[in-house]
């Protein structure tokens, strides 16, 4: 059986005369072919090349339209499980389940990578060839976590720094100071007492209090109990004088 995704978009002859020829609205399309539906974006997916056909389906049905809106017979997620991709030979030689269609719909539902397409509230997609610039913030942001993620780490111990430890505002003030001193009326940390690190530190056995600022997702309960409980190869006497504080589990994760 014959899909509209079995078309290779990547072909010239089809680019150039078929589809978005010389017509200048229709060539900006070809610039969504080699981003949104180029192969290195549906690697995270579960099932990337059904997420590849799904994305080609919608584009094929909506980008001769050229609508910054949805209209009717635009696809929806019922309407690509009902049939819209589904191929009996092909699901049968990859093993895949009709179920895994209405499955791989909400992962790109709840994707930020595809810039040029369009989820309405409620479940229509289509393809426009101006981007979203929501979805091009979004998808800079996941590209930063997932490809720079130890300069992001190191960002995030320096802002935490600044404000815990040094005590500044992150915004600018007035004449382009940035950096105001955070009032200062309750002083329980002494400034030399006060870490603020990705990896956990061992904190000298005084009775002075001491706080431990982990700017980390994956701190467990071994490390705390190594943190707070234990000194050199010993136990800590001043134990109760260690505080230990980190993000919540989960807080920095991000949608495929």
């Amino acid at each position: 059986m014959i899909m509209p995704y079995h078309l290779n978009l990547k072909n010239e002859k089809i680019r150039g005369g078929m589809f978005f020829g010389k017509n200048e609205t229709f060539m900006d399309y070809a610039t969504i072919v080699d981003t949104d539906l180029e192969g290195a974006k549906f690697k995270d997916f579960q099932n990337p090349k059904l997420a590849e056909i799904i994305l080609k389906y919608v584009f094929l049905k909506t980008y001769p339209f050229d609508s910054p809106v949805p209209l009717p017979g635009f696809p929806t997620a019922e309407s690509i499980a009902r049939g819209g991709v589904y191929e009996p030979n092909l699901f049968d030689a990859e093993r895949w389940l009709p179920t895994d269609i209405r499955d791989t719909v909400e992962e790109i539902k709840g994707s930020v990578r595809f810039v040029y397409l369009n989820k309405k509230e409620g479940g229509t997609f289509w393809f426009w060839r101006v981007a979203n610039v929501s979805q091009m913030v979004e998808s800079k942001a996941k590209e930063l976590l997932e490809m720079r993620i130890g300069e992001v780490w190191n960002e995030l111990v320096k802002y935490s720094n600044r404000m815990i430890k040094e005590r500044k505002s992150l915004t600018s003030t007035r004449g382009g100071r940035g950096g105001a001193k955070i009032e200062d009326h309750v002083t329980f940390f002494k400034e030399n007492y006060i870490l603020v690190t990705k990896d956990p530190q061992e904190f000298h056995d005084t009775p002075d209090y001491k706080l431990q600022v982990l700017v980390r997702e994956d701190v467990d309960e071994r490390t705390l109990r190594r943190i707070i409980y234990f000194y050199g190869t010993g136990t800590r006497t001043y134990r109760d004088t260690v505080v230990v504080c980190y993000p919540r589990g989960g807080q920095f994760q991000t949608s495929p």
